[in-house]
């Protein structure tokens, strides 16, 4: 009888506190998964989205022929690289001598007079400092510099030959630009006077070849056709060859011409182009967008729940140009009416952004914690499982 009775299971039936402790390990194993997968999403977010914000209007595309400003100096945008911008100062440097037109002494030669150093603004942009003027004339042309001694008869980049000498290139048209211009230790100087207000400037040059074609320019085409007013305003050297003894400037009639030396009456002056990181345009953690139109005067309609008089006087760089303004405003529980005067020719309001600085967060660390936190709790409910088992 004995053997023909039916032996019992050694598992049998689940007891309660078995299927409690299975309960314990599966929602301890889930917590943990969970825990990692927002660590994960967390970081996602963290590395992906917050570099986004920050980055914001610095690094938006820019169109040719915007401007922008470096503290006073202000620019047009002649190439969007990416992450940096090339651009063209706005006005020539206030540099070198004043050549009076209609003088001239018994050699020929016009009358010149040098600039003091000790001019105030010497060396940075000055929106009377234009070179010759191809329209107007007029009596003297102010800025006019030299681009090496004596172009008339021998310049640096070609040999006896006037064969173009290997290190500027294998044919003209040619960048001869470098340090044996005489324009060199201006536009040095000018690039140190940016760095030492705050800005690194990845370049600082004349135009090139490429450059000026982009306008129409080149060899055929005496007239820029497609350049706009700013790109001509003024009347500057370029840094491009297109023989020996032959360097071109940029006309203020539109023209791309060979001029030869300021004692000639050829009055050039010097308009620099630089390269900039678009993060360098962020000034104080300030990003700024340009909202409106042009116009002379605002009104700015605002609703306050104080009692107070105030009067401030705030700096904007409404499209590229800095402006000064005042304002004068009586805060009152009712709604008050300010008028902001905005001296410029063209103006467009500024909205700006405070970037605060966000404390970095050790992503992976905390999801590599996470994780051994979640193989922990998942081995010991497997454990839990075995001994019990």
């Amino acid at each position: 009888i004995g053997e023909c009775k039916m032996k019992k299971s050694k598992v049998g039936r689940p007891k309660l506190a078995d299927t409690n402790l299975k309960k314990k390990s599966l929602i301890i194993s889930a917590i943990c998964l969970i825990f990692v997968l927002a660590l994960i999403l967390t970081g996602i977010k963290i590395l992906n989205i917050t570099p986004n914000k920050l980055k914001g209007e610095a690094y938006k595309t820019y169109e040719v022929g915007e401007e922008f400003c470096l503290d006073t100096e202000c620019f047009y945008v002649i190439e969007d690289n990416g992450d940096t911008l090339t651009a063209l100062a706005k006005y020539n440097l206030l540099v070198g001598y004043i050549v009076y037109n209609n003088e001239y002494d018994e050699n020929g030669n016009a009358r010149i007079e040098k600039i003091s150093e000790t001019k105030e603004g010497y060396g940075l942009q000055n929106q009377n400092a234009k070179g010759y003027d191809y329209i107007n004339e007029g009596d003297y042309s102010v800025g006019a510099v030299n681009f090496i001694d004596d172009i008339d008869n021998k310049d640096y980049w070609s040999d006896a030959d006037n064969k173009l000498l290997d290190k500027y290139g294998n044919d003209y048209p040619a960048f001869v630009y470098d340090e044996n211009s005489l324009i060199y230790s201006y536009v040095q100087s000018y690039e140190h006077y940016l760095n030492s207000i705050g800005y690194s400037l990845l370049n600082v040059t004349l135009i090139n070849y490429e450059q000026v074609q982009k306008f129409g320019c080149g060899i055929g085409h005496y007239e820029c056709y497609e350049a706009p007013e700013w790109f001509y305003s003024t009347t500057y050297w370029t840094g491009v060859s297109l023989c020996s003894n032959n360097i071109k400037a940029m006309m203020n009639d539109q023209t791309f011409d060979t001029c030869t030396t300021i004692e000639s009456g050829c009055a050039n002056g010097i308009r620099p182009v630089i390269t900039i990181a678009k993060s360098d345009l962020i000034k104080d953690e300030e990003l700024e967008t340009t909202t409106t139109e042009a116009t002379t005067t605002k009104k700015v309609e605002t609703t306050t729940a104080t009692t107070t008089t105030a009067k401030k006087a705030t700096t904007s760089k409404n499209s590229g140009k800095k402006v000064t303004t005042i304002t004068e405003a009586k805060k009152d529980e009712e709604e008050t009416t300010t008028t902001e005067k905005v001296v410029v020719n063209k103006v467009v309001s500024t909205t700006k952004t405070e970037v605060k600085e966000e404390k970095s967060v050790p992503v992976v660390p905390i999801a590599i914690g996470g994780g051994v936190v979640a193989f922990a709790g998942i081995g010991y409910g497997i454990y839990l499982l075995k001994i019990k088992n």
